[in-house]
């Protein structure tokens, strides 16, 4: 049960999201040129509970390996940050066949992976191929439980694959180098919400194949070696743009760090080491909050809070630095922060 104290924190700090939301945005300049009233470049830090060990598309099962993947690699399709809705990835359009468990993607055509030592430090074209391989290799290497939720029993062949009995994957055909089928066991609704995952990150072809293997995606933001963090760097040359002809992302950097707990995250936050702290319980930090409330305050907050979802026994809020614009929905366990923008 909360207490009046703590209801009064609630309204307190949201009453200034009211405010600070109505504030009209500026534009920045820097060394890319906005188009529109959007502000480019700038750095994130986001804390994990852990840093993950493998970051290749099959392991991504868990939430910070997610929350990083996401960013890395792009699928035929994703889940739009903003509205959490199905929307073009590689693919730009697709259809199901008259059978109602095959559907046909159709490929966007000059996509690049991110420049790579595979391609001779350039990069290469994104083709169906490398859906085929990608897919291939999440039935080989995924594990068990991964397998069966997100190909295992849904495409075509792929126990028969995964087990050696099948030397190809029956259910992917690439018809072309932008044309690719996939048929399904059986008709399954969910199918393109499951291929959204970032599981079905594509990487290039042959690129997990012996000792040389390196992290490489065509997603917004590639991946760099650092200790005790994990550092994304904008990809210049990322496909999607936004209503104003910017490419994205907006951001140049995210840096993920390992912070555990939520008292140690929102001291974190407080003294300017990481940027964002979600699925936040108030009742266990409120003591934390109310040392903190006149941060929240003010015309000129420095930083916001918003509830994030309603539970019959708890809510879950979001803090951010007031400087960060387009956070956007949490799903999947995740957040995107592709289309996020840091006024300057």
């Amino acid at each position: 049960m909360r207490t009046p104290k703590i209801l009064a924190l609630i309204l307190i700090i949201l009453l200034s999201v009211t405010y600070f939301g109505c504030e009209s945005k500026k534009t920045t300049k820097n060394h890319r040129t906005a188009k529109g009233p959007v502000s480019l470049g700038g750095s994130m830090t986001i804390p994990l509970g852990s840093l993950p060990e493998q970051l290749e598309p099959y392991a991504l099962f868990g939430r910070a390996s997610n929350a990083i993947g996401v960013h890395v690699y792009e699928g035929l399709v994703r889940l739009d940050p903003q509205s959490s809705k199905l929307v073009p990835g590689l693919a730009t359009t697709w259809s199901k066949e008259s059978d109602g468990r095959s559907y046909v993607f159709n490929i966007r055509s000059g996509v690049q992976f991110h420049d790579s030592d595979l391609f001779g430090n350039a990069s290469r074209e994104v083709t169906a191929s490398d859906v085929v391989y990608s897919i291939s290799v999440l039935a080989k290497e995924a594990s068990d439980d991964f397998f069966r939720a997100t190909v295992g029993g849904r495409i075509l062949g792929a126990e028969d694959f995964r087990h050696g009995d099948s030397e190809k994957l029956a259910g992917l055909e690439a018809i072309d180098d932008y044309t690719l089928r996939i048929k399904l066991t059986k008709e399954d609704d969910s199918f393109l919400q499951v291929l959204a995952m970032p599981a079905f990150g594509v990487i290039p072809e042959n690129s997990s194949d012996g000792d040389d293997s390196e992290t490489v995606g065509a997603g917004p933001f590639s991946l760099t070696e650092e200790e005790e963090a994990v550092t994304l760097i904008r990809n210049p040359n990322y496909f999607r743009e936004d209503e104003f002809g910017n490419r994205l992302p907006y951001i140049d950097t995210i840096r993920f760090v390992e912070v555990d707990q939520n008292s140690e995250r929102l001291e974190a936050l407080f003294n300017g080491e990481i940027d964002v702290v979600s699925d936040l319980e108030l009742d266990p930090v409120r003591d934390i909050l109310e040392s903190h409330m006149q941060e929240f305050s003010g015309e000129n907050p420095k930083f916001i809070m918003k509830r994030e979802q309603e539970n019959a026994s708890y809510d879950t809020y979001l803090i951010y630095r007031s400087t960060l614009r387009g956070l956007g929905s949490g799903f999947m366990g995740y957040r995107d922060y592709s289309q996020v923008q840091i006024e300057q």
